[in-house]
């Protein structure tokens, strides 16, 4: 009997964790393994707990250093705007694995979506022109 309270209390406990900072949703382009990581950072984002916040991006991006959404979150904890708080120097220098700031990273990301809808509209042109 006590170990099926114990185990019954743990699932309470474990179920509201989870959703004690609320469901979000937000497309991006990271890896289905670093998801459950980013949304959990979002969440804890909008709910003041930058540190936590922070580690859970971080954690994404361990699972996919490639996702730059995650190193964005990560940069994000370090704005309090409730209390007008911003560590600007510590925004900047969140890093990607490889050593490239954020910063760098949203550039060749621009960069790569401006490669692409230029690709598609060449290709539209192209289209259109037959």
């Amino acid at each position: 009997m006590n170990r099926t309270v114990a185990c019954l209390f743990a699932l309470l406990i474990s179920t509201t964790a989870a959703a004690q900072y609320g469901e979000v949703s937000f497309a991006n382009t990271g890896s289905d393994a670093a998801q459950p990581s980013f949304l959990r950072g979002l969440a804890l984002l909008h709910d003041f707990e930058y540190p936590s916040a922070a580690n859970a991006f971080r954690e994404a991006q361990k699972i996919d250093p490639d996702f730059v959404m995650a190193y964005w979150g990560e940069a994000m904890t370090y704005t309090h705007p409730v209390w007008y708080q911003q560590d600007a120097d510590a925004a900047r220098a969140v890093k990607h694995g490889d050593g490239a700031c954020l910063a760098v990273l949203v550039r060749e990301r621009q960069h790569q979506l401006v490669e692409r809808s230029d690709s598609h509209q060449r290709c539209l042109q192209e289209l259109h022109a037959s």
